[in-house]
């Protein structure tokens, strides 16, 4: 299991028009196991493309993303998908269920074209775990806010990955469901050792992480523990 992750010199540019945009410049940064990261950051700070990135949604104009020992930029696309499926757990803002789904079925997805196993039974404990083992069989549109963001949490633990990315997954709940939400990741980090790494613009609930990682204009301008000392 990869322990770390490492982001080595890392830059993504879009070409667009006669100019191309710089989304991130020179970020290095490196991401233990078992620990709860928070990634803020104002809107268009690079913050969303970074955890692409992170989680080898896309790849970087430059540098280098290791986990562990394997560099992910030498993995060809169908390895990478492999990888990825094998590592990481992706939990989007608006859940991307979809619709015609149970959601034990949804839970199910990451294993479309894939051997299961007993996935179906894990399935089924997950949503039972997250209180949602009365409705494993209701479709999207007869669940809650908060209760697709389970099922899509569920989503992204059937897989046992080492890493839980989660991109703005806050951003459509109240603040009572948001704290919830924060409480439920500790309490997996815990029970489950991964690593877990959300890109947050709320600065509050950002807190209770246990690190803050700050992006503005695609830099890294900030990196504080629990201690609160700045190791920038």
């Amino acid at each position: 299991m990869s322990e770390e992750i490492r982001l080595v010199g890392i830059g993504k540019t879009y070409a667009g028009g006669n100019a191309a945009t710089a989304a991130l410049s020179e970020i290095d940064l490196t991401f233990r196991r078992k620990e709860f990261t928070a990634i803020i950051g104002a809107s268009g700070s690079g913050k969303s493309t970074l955890l692409g990135l992170i989680g080898t949604l896309d790849r970087p104009t430059s540098g280098r993303v290791y986990y562990g020992d394997t560099d992910t930029s030498r993995l060809k696309a169908d390895r990478l998908a492999d990888f990825r499926f094998e590592r990481v757990g992706l939990v989007f803002q608006h859940f991307h269920l979809l619709p015609a789904l149970t959601a034990v079925e949804n839970v199910l997805s990451p294993f479309f074209g894939r051997r299961r196993g007993d996935a179906r039974a894990k399935a089924e404990r997950l949503l039972d775990r997250l209180g949602l083992g009365a409705k494993a069989h209701a479709l999207p549109s007869q669940l809650s806010g908060g209760e697709q963001q389970r099922v899509a949490i569920a989503r992204a633990l059937v897989n046992d990955p080492d890493w839980l990315l989660a991109d703005e997954p806050t951003g459509n709940l109240d603040s009572r469901n948001a704290e919830r939400f924060f409480d439920l990741l500790q309490e997996l980090k815990t029970e489950t050792g991964c690593g877990i790494i959300l890109v947050t613009h709320d600065l509050q609930l950002a807190r209770w992480a246990d690190r803050l990682v700050e992006i503005k204009d695609g830099r890294l301008v900030g990196d504080r523990g629990l201690a609160g000392d700045d190791a920038c």
